[in-house]
């Protein structure tokens, strides 16, 4: 692409919208976007990651969800118990909004969270122990594939 040709449409969506928000320009090979970072360095080929986002919903996660799973989900993941134990406002909060960084993440970059989280998120309404831990344990899968696929280990 020209240069000048990219300056010229910059300028003018400038002109049209900077009333709304001033035009912020991105040059280079990688881009962040929604959490989403987009790599064209390697020519021929666009990567999408997803490691900051990663690292945030880690660090946020409670102790108690932090180890390591070989998968998203046991066996027993569409399994509900007949009395369940409801978690408290607090917990429940905290499920609901990590089940939902999930959902963002699932969508974008890792598809094999996605049967637990779909199941997870109908449970964001009232979530109760074992959902709690189910959740944990696919916390747990994001925690053992990013260790072992981080580009420093």
């Amino acid at each position: 692409m020209e240069q000048e040709v990219l300056e010229d449409i910059a300028s003018r969506l400038s002109e049209r919208y900077r009333k709304e928000a001033p035009l912020t320009i991105q040059r280079g090979d990688v881009h962040e976007y929604l959490g989403v970072t987009i790599d064209f360095s390697e020519k021929g080929k666009v990567k999408f990651s997803m490691d900051d986002y990663v690292d945030r919903l880690l660090e946020e996660a409670p102790e108690d969800m932090k180890g390591l799973a070989t998968s998203p989900a046991a066996n027993h993941l569409f399994q509900v118990k007949d009395e369940p134990v409801l978690l408290d406002s607090k917990r429940a909060e905290l499920f609901h909004h990590i089940t939902a960084k999930r959902l963002y993440l699932c969508k974008r970059v890792r598809g094999d969270l996605m049967t637990a989280v779909a199941f997870l998120t109908t449970r964001v309404s009232k979530p109760d122990e074992d959902d709690y831990a189910k959740l944990g344990r696919s916390i747990k899968k994001i925690f053992e594939s990013y260790q072992v696929h981080a580009p420093d280990n």
